[in-house]
């Protein structure tokens, strides 16, 4: 699902604008087809290859900073405690081109050709 309105643009760039402050980039830990944990990490973004993954992500996003995928993922799923936390997706490889925010929600929403994704706070 896309989100086009320009109010959720406009929100996305001014949020992004203040996560860039933020500080450094923090790095992607890939998690093989095997995993079975049910353990989830504070502000992470998992990411499945397929558009309607089954099974554990194929590779988990976490810290804040622009985070390269290489466009291989078409599915995303965010997770929270505490703080709410919020991951944005961009057509650009350095995060530019935003295309749409993930919300933390019970199942994977497919946005395929995201090329990279940032940790909003």
């Amino acid at each position: 699902m896309r989100i086009t309105h320009r109010p959720v643009i406009a929100l996305g760039a001014l949020v992004i604008a203040a996560a860039a402050a933020v500080g450094p980039a923090a790095g992607a830990e890939a998690r093989s087809g095997t995993n079975t944990s049910s353990t989830v990490a504070a502000g992470s973004l998992y990411a499945w290859e397929s558009a309607h993954p089954s099974g554990p992500p194929d590779m988990i996003f976490e810290g804040v900073g622009c985070r390269n995928t290489g466009g291989r993922y078409n599915a995303w799923r965010a997770f929270e405690r505490g703080t709410a936390e919020v991951w944005a997706l961009f057509d650009g490889p350095h995060c530019d081109g935003f295309i749409a925010i993930v919300n933390p929600r019970p199942e994977p929403q497919a946005v395929p050709g995201i090329e990279s994704v940032q940790r909003l706070r």
